[in-house]
């Protein structure tokens, strides 16, 4: 809050400097700002852009690298390691090219800016010549605009235009805010593929576990395999005893944490 404050008050000093010393001079020079605007929003929106897919895919390959680490000994079991450094080395390619044009852009905004500030000099000091030429009067002092009234309104201006341009160095972290909301929001707004009766909340105080749990004749693949792979289970049937503890043995692969995840429905069951 105090730097916002500061920022306004350096910004409406400069104005104020800039129209006491010559106030038609400074609203010439003032018509150049929009060009700054302009090219720092369309920068500013690229720059953004950017940081989305270097997050995303920064995103996909963390998924990626914990996937296969936790799966290492399945992966090894299945003899499929050239296929996963294949894999990574894709996303990584993908991630690489990500984060080299989000630097790009922010390099381009940073050009953009330090070109179009030159830039004003240039355009503040041809009008200023031409107001001397001219011999335009300056309503301050009732006399010809001089050289030194030149620069000091050139100067109260820039230090007014590069006061606001301060901002652009909380921009980056800024964008990766909003870059980072944006995941979260969508995340909260997430509506889940695998939803809950309406009656499940009511019904559950009045489920009874005397029975046990039971699989009955369970074929399941994970989604994501293939249609022709074999299943993880075909007709598996088996029931787990209520007030015992079970163990799930077996190999890796067999199955064991598959069946935990069916308990807790994390994959959707279906009929057929």
């Amino acid at each position: 809050m105090g730097q916002l404050v500061y920022t306004l008050a350096m910004f409406v000093g400069g104005l104020v400097i800039a129209f006491w010393k010559g106030p038609i001079f400074t609203l010439i020079v003032i018509a150049y700002m929009p060009i700054m605007v302009v090219f720092g929003a369309l920068f500013g929106r690229r720059v953004k852009a950017n940081m989305f897919r270097k997050l995303g895919q920064s995103k996909k390959m963390g998924a990626l690298t914990e996937e296969t680490l936790s799966a290492m000994k399945l992966v090894v079991s299945f003899a499929q390691e050239d296929h996963a450094v294949g894999k990574f080395d894709a996303v990584a390619e993908e991630t690489n090219s990500a984060a080299k044009s989000a630097s790009l852009a922010q390099a381009g905004m940073t050009g953009v800016f330090l070109t179009t500030m030159f830039g004003f000099f240039v355009y503040s000091y041809a009008v200023g010549s031409w107001l001397i030429e001219s011999q335009t009067i300056n309503p301050t002092t009732g006399e010809v605009y001089s050289a030194v009234e030149i620069i000091q309104v050139s100067q109260a201006t820039m230090m007014a235009i590069m006061t606001i341009a301060g901002i652009s160095n909380i921009v980056p972290a800024i964008v990766k805010a909003l870059v980072v909301g944006k995941k979260v929001f969508d995340l909260i707004d997430r509506e889940p593929l695998i939803r809950s009766p309406a009656t499940s909340a009511k019904s559950a105080h009045s489920i009874s576990i005397d029975s046990g749990i039971q699989f009955e004749n369970i074929e399941f693949r994970y989604p994501t395999q293939p249609e022709k792979s074999r299943n993880i289970f075909q007709g598996a049937t088996f029931t787990i005893k209520p007030y015992t503890s079970t163990a799930i043995v077996g190999p890796s692969g067999s199955g064991k944490s598959t069946i935990v995840q069916l308990l807790n429905r994390f994959y959707d069951p279906q009929e057929g």
